[in-house]
């Protein structure tokens, strides 16, 4: 049996030059960058997409949105919480926790945002403890391996997004 990794790879017309699948789940995407192209992984079957069909991606911490970009506004980025720095960070992550507690998070979610009528949202989860009452410290390195991964992707689209138009 090949690896999902190994199937986009020997894909005909497709070259990965950035791959990724969670580990935790069946999901996934990988970059084309000279067709500009991107392949959705989504419970191991691959979705080749014209990187036109992404309308926007965003990073979600417990459900609640850290970082956004779209095609209409492409430097709008909100940033709450482990994103923003200082004091004011602090304040608006404070004010925007699902829970009481802002220093630990459960679920981290890359989700892009397609025009794909049947399922609009490829979600890409890079950390998730929702079955533990407490989640990680946001110190932890498990957290912040999973931001650093989110922020890496969420980038490299969002690149590929401003330099297309």
């Amino acid at each position: 049996m090949t690896s999902i990794e190994d199937q986009i790879r020997e894909l005909p017309d497709f070259d990965a030059a950035d791959i990724y699948i969670s580990e935790l789940s069946l999901t996934g995407i990988a970059i084309d960058r000279d067709r500009r192209e991107l392949l959705l992984v989504d419970d191991g079957s691959l979705r080749r997409s014209p990187l036109s069909s992404i309308v926007g991606c965003e990073i979600l911490e417990d459900g609640i949105q850290v970082a956004y970009a779209n095609i209409g506004s492409q430097f709008a980025w909100m940033a709450a919480g482990g994103i923003a720095a200082g004091a004011i960070g602090a304040l608006v992550g404070g004010l925007l926790a699902p829970t009481a507690s802002t220093n630990n998070v459960k679920k981290v979610v890359l989700r892009f945002a397609t025009n794909h009528f049947d399922k609009p949202n490829h979600d890409i989860v890079l950390l998730d403890r929702s079955w533990s009452k407490k989640g990680v410290d946001r110190d932890s390195v498990i957290y912040k391996k999973a931001l650093e991964t989110a922020e890496l992707w969420n980038g490299r689209v969002v690149s590929m997004m401003i330099a297309g138009d």
